[in-house]
This record gives structure tokens, C-alpha cells and sequence, in this order.
């Protein structure tokens, strides 16, 4: 088999941060990609670079293969292979780093973007229900898909909106507690909290940790009490992260597919917070009667189909 690739438009840079003389941090653009999900391209005391994205990217990809190729007594269609990859990687990928979050989304020119209906067809083609490799990521035909009349901008919006639900404060640049329990649980394994920020939450889980490792906790009145910085990591040592589930990104202006991938939502040997150097196994996972304790999430108890099912 071979791949060539053509490229006939190397398209153009566009920084999502620009630095400003005598600030701290740098400053978002918006309008080249959302704060919220670009977050790893701004420069950091370890890495002193803005990094870009690239626009406007056309390029050619041809393939050649057999028809076939045998796997010991079997033979190996290869067209229909390459047909579902390419369709999975149009639909649901991109190139480049954060394609679960929608950079890189690609699509070939001239086509028309897919229904629901379209990519619910496609994978009862080319997915299946079971089989699927332990550990692995995937889609099946019953798996939780949407495709949503929201642009890509609008949907992280949602999601940061989601992700950070809290009540509301009593000034703009301040806002009220986070009315997820995590912040709470961290006052308390740490056993310090400021004067106004004793823990209230009675539900003592990280259900936040579902959608991905790690989770850095910032609590900006540590002058007052807070706790430092804390993070939710895998358990195991050898483990930096593990991949979030929920994959959305745009299918043209103002329509973006949502899905949550199928497979483990936690790394082996489970999750622990990390607080000053002391380690705390933490659960991630709710039962129905903690799901009523968060009335955000409409009774799911889980909060990456609640997110997907809010939209």
C-alpha cells in the first residue's frame, strides 16, 4: 500500500494568543479559536512559545492498495477497510492535536455535510457492537450521537458553561461556588478552607474526573484559607492522562457532531487527588440517588451524556 499527499494550499498561521507588554498572561483572540479548548497553545513558564493553528489547509490524498490481502486463511478486503477510516476520520477526526475538541476538522471538498440519520447509517456500515478490543475507544451503532444546530463556538461555550455550572455571585467578575462538589471534597481532604468558603456540598465525589485527566483545581482565595492547587490524576505512576470521552466538532458553520466514545472512563488502578504532595483515592463514578444531588445533570448520572443530552 502507499499514500501520497499533495498539498495544494499550505493555508495560513493564526495565533490564538497574543502577548501584551507588561501582562502576566497572554491575551485570547476568540475569533481564531476559544480560550476555553485552546488553552495548551498559550505560552507557559516551561515553554515561553504562543503556538499557532493553521487555516485553510487543501490537499490531495491518493492511496494505492490491493484489492485484498490474506490474514492466514482469510483475505482482507482492503477497499471496504480504507472506506470506513476515511469515513470515521471525515466525520468524526482531524489533523493535528485536539480533534475531540474540533481543531483540525477536515472535510473533502465538494461534499455535502452528513445528517444524524447519514452518520447513524454510517456506522451501522462500517462499526459494530461488540468485538471491540478491551481498553479501546470506539463507536458503535447504538453509541450516544448528536448533531447539533450550534456552531462549534456556540457548543464550547455550552460546555464551558457545563463544565464550571455555578451559582450565581454578586458581582460579574466574581462569581458564586461551584455547584459541582469537587471544590468542596478538596476543602475537605485538605482540611483548610477561607472563612466564607466552608465546605456545604454533602456529595463527596470528582464526577468531573469522567471527563478526562488531569483536572488542575485552582482556588484563587488561598490568601484567605484555600487549599493549593490540586490535581485529579490516573493512580498509576506511569499514567499522565487519560483521553476525555466526549468528541465534538464542526461539521460546516453552524452544525457540530457530539458523541461520547465508548470504553473505559477510568485508567486502571483508578484516580487520586493530589494536594501538596499527599495522595487521596477519590471516586468518579455516581449512583442515581448522588445524580439527584447535582439537578443539573436531570437525574444521569452520567455527566458526559448529561452534557450531550443539554445541547
Amino acid at each position: 500500500m502507499a499514500v501520497e499527499v499533495e498539498v495544494l494550499e499550505k493555508g495560513r498561521e493564526a495565533i490564538p494568543y497574543q502577548d501584551i507588554p507588561g501582562k502576566k498572561f497572554p491575551r485570547p483572540l476568540p475569533d481564531i479559536a476559544h480560550p476555553y479548548v485552546a488553552f495548551p497553545l498559550q505560552r507557559t513558564r516551561q515553554d515561553p512559545r504562543n503556538y499557532p493553528v493553521q487555516q485553510g489547509i487543501r490537499f490531495k490524498l491518493r492511496l494505492m492498495y490491493p484489492e485484498a490481502v490474506s490474514l492466514g486463511t482469510e483475505r482482507l478486503d482492503l477497499r471496504q477497510e480504507l472506506e470506513a477510516a476515511l469515513w470515521a476520520w471525515e466525520t468524526f477526526g482531524g489533523i493535528g492535536a485536539r480533534t475531540r475538541r474540533g481543531f483540525g476538522a477536515l472535510a473533502a471538498e465538494g461534499s455535502k455535510a452528513p445528517t444524524e440519520d447519514e452518520i447513524r447509517e454510517g456506522l451501522r456500515r462500517f462499526s459494530r457492537e461488540k468485538g471491540w478490543p478491551e481498553g479501546v475507544p470506539h463507536l458503535t451503532p447504538s453509541s450516544v450521537i448528536r448533531v447539533v444546530t450550534l456552531s462549534w463556538r456556540e457548543v464550547v461555550d455550552r460546555y464551558q458553561a457545563f463544565r464550571q455550572a455555578r451559582n450565581k455571585g454578586s458581582h460579574p467578575k466574581r462569581p458564586g461556588r461551584s455547584l459541582w462538589p469537587e471544590p468542596d471534597e478538596i476543602r475537605r481532604l485538605a482540611g483548610r478552607y477561607a472563612p466564607n468558603h466552608a465546605p456545604r456540598h454533602s456529595l463527596r465525589k470528582f464526577p468531573r474526573g469522567q471527563f478526562g485527566l488531569p483536572i488542575i483545581f485552582h482556588f484563587k482565595d488561598k490568601d484567605q484559607g484555600d487549599p493549593s492547587d490540586a490535581t485529579l490524576k490516573p493512580q498509576d505512576k506511569d499514567l499522565d492522562r487519560m483521553a476525555s470521552p466526549l468528541l465534538f466538532r464542526p461539521l460546516e458553520d453552524n452544525r457540530c457532531v457530539v458523541a461520547v466514545l465508548e470504553g473505559p472512563r477510568v485508567p486502571p488502578g483508578g484516580v487520586v487527588l493530589e494536594i501538596s504532595s499527599r495522595i487521596f483515592p477519590v471516586g468518579v463514578f455516581l449512583t442515581p440517588a448522588e445524580a439527584q444531588m447535582l439537578p443539573f445533570l436531570k437525574g444521569e448520572e452520567d455527566p458526559v451524556r448529561a452534557f450531550v443530552e443539554s445541547l
